[in-house]
């Protein structure tokens, strides 16, 4: 058993031997995925806001039938409550992002590491 575990940690070696590589990588992955989220967010709230007047253009053309009526309801209650959800959750990212001290603007700070001519001689 003492050989797999030593056999398996030894496997590891390289990737920890190259870890700077492999953080950068991580930096790299994190700071594409925020900058996906800050396209995505205004179109979700561009998506809800729709929702919302969809379901009262619903409402009011429909006047005559309860169901579309009530379907349009339905829209408008759902369309706000994502507009709510989505705004409480940005105010609190920014509310939490300032009580730590990170703007939201800022780009994410790099890892400290280790320079690869640090003990070359």
């Amino acid at each position: 058993m003492k050989k797999v575990l030593l056999t398996l940690s030894l496997a590891f070696v390289p990737a920890v031997a190259s870890a700077q590589q492999v953080l950068g990588n991580i930096n790299n992955l994190v700071v594409t995925a925020g900058n996906i989220l800050r396209s995505v967010i205004p179109i979700l709230f561009v998506l809800a806001l729709i929702v919302f007047f969809w379901g009262l253009i619903r409402f009011l053309t429909k006047a005559d039938d309860e169901e579309a009526k009530a379907n349009g309801r339905r829209l408008m209650v759902w369309g706000i409550i994502a507009l709510f959800v989505m705004a409480s959750v940005w105010g609190l990212v920014s509310f939490l992002g300032d009580a730590v001290g990170i703007d939201q603007g800022q780009d994410i700070p790099a890892v400290p590491g280790v320079s690869p001519r640090a003990g070359a001689r």
